[in-house]
C-alpha cells in the first residue's frame, strides 16, 4: 500500500475486509456455531509427532542464499529440545499436506505470489500436525525454550488499533506455533479452499492476515488463544535495516536482554563491509554460523 494516503489505505482495508466477510459467510456462521467442516480431504500424511519447527524454501536449502543458510543454522543450534526442523519445498510439500488443483494451478501465474501459497501450506501444517512454523529468514540467539510453555504463541506486540492495518501486532504470520488440529489453522486452511474455489483472483498479498482476524472476530475459541499471548521479543524487527550498518556488540547486546528472535531479509545488495569500512551485522551473521556445528 506505499504510495497511498491514510484514507485509501483505510479504505481498501476495509473493502477486502468486507467482501471477505461475505464471500465466506457460510464457512464463517458454521464454524461461529462450532460447527467444524473441512471443504478438502486433509490426512495427516506422515506421523512426525507433534514437535516439529516447519520453515520452507521452495527451491530447495541448496538454492538457499547465504543468510538464509545462516538462519536455517541458527534454529539447528537453538531449537528447543526434542524438536524436528522439518524443511520444505515444492519437492516435498506434498509428502505432508495436501494442496488442491485449484490452488496448485497459482503457481504457474508469474504474477501470483508464492508467499500466498506458503501461507495455505502452513495453515494446513499447523492445523494437521502443529508445532512452530517459522520464516528461514529468521536468525535465532538463544534457546527456544518458550516453545512448549503455550499451547498457541505467535510474536506479539502492544496492541495499538489502527484501521489501516490488519494484525496490528497481535500476531506474526511468519513465527506461530500450534498444537494439532487447533480450531484457528482448521478455519484459516478451510477459508483458503473456499476463497480460492471462488475465484483465482487474489483480492490481497496479506490474504492470510485477513483471515486470521475474521476467526479471531466470529470465532470464540481462536480470538481466546490469540488474547492469551504474552507479549514478546519487542526488538525483532530491528536488525531488518540494519544488515549494511556497521556491527555494533554493545548494541546487540542490549536487544538481546528481551529479544531472541530476529527476521531479517536477504534481499537488496547487503553489504560486508560498511561504506565506513566496518565489518557489517550481515557480516558477522555469516561469520557465526557458516560453518556452525
Amino acid at each position: 500500500m506505499a504510495g497511498l494516503t491514510r484514507e485509501e489505505q483505510i479504505g481498501i482495508v476495509k473493502d477486502v475486509h468486507d467482501t471477505l466477510e461475505e464471500m465466506l459467510h457460510d464457512l464463517i456462521t458454521l464454524y461461529s456455531k462450532n460447527y467444524e467442516m473441512d471443504l478438502i480431504r486433509m490426512p495427516r500424511k506422515v506421523d512426525t509427532g507433534d514437535k516439529n519447527i516447519w520453515m520452507i524454501w521452495l527451491q530447495g536449502r541448496e538454492q538457499a542464499p547465504e543468510l538464509v543458510e545462516a538462519c536455517i543454522r541458527s534454529v539447528e543450534r537453538y531449537k528447543p529440545d526434542g524438536y524436528t526442523i522439518r524443511l520444505l519445498s515444492l519437492d516435498n510439500i506434498d509428502t505432508y499436506v495436501t494442496v488442491p488443483e485449484y490452488i496448485r494451478t497459482l503457481l504457474s501465474n508469474p504474477d501470483f505470489p508464492k508467499a500466498v501459497f506458503t501461507d495455505f501450506v502452513r495453515s494446513q501444517l499447523l492445523y494437521l500436525y502443529g508445532g512452530i512454523w517459522m520464516d528461514a529468514t529468521y536468525f535465532v540467539t538463544q534457546k527456544m525454550d518458550f516453545a512448549d510453555q503455550y499451547s498457541f504463541f505467535t510474536l506479539k506486540q502492544k496492541y495499538d488499533p489502527d484501521p489501516q492495518f490488519i494484525a496490528n501486532d497481535r500476531w506474526t504470520t511468519n513465527f506461530m506455533k500450534a498444537e494439532a488440529g487447533n480450531i484457528l489453522f482448521r478455519f484459516v486452511t478451510n477459508a483458503f479452499c473456499n476463497y480460492f474455489m471462488l475465484t483465482q483472483q487474489l483480492i490481497n498479498y496479506y490474504l492470510i492476515d485477513f483471515l486470521i482476524d475474521l476467526a479471531y472476530n466470529h470465532i470464540e475459541e481462536a480470538g481466546r488463544i490469540i488474547d492469551q499471548v504474552p507479549l514478546s521479543n519487542p526488538h525483532y524487527l530491528q536488525l531488518l535495516n540494519r544488515l549494511s550498518d556497521p556491527f555494533d556488540a554493545d548494541y546487540f547486546k542490549k536487544l538481546q536482554e528481551d529479544t531472541s528472535l530476529f527476521k531479517l531479509t536477504y534481499r537488496g545488495n547487503l553489504l560486508l563491509t560498511s561504506r565506513e569500512g566496518q565489518d557489517t551485522y550481515y557480516k558477522k551473521i555469516l561469520e557465526q554460523f557458516k560453518e556452525d556445528s
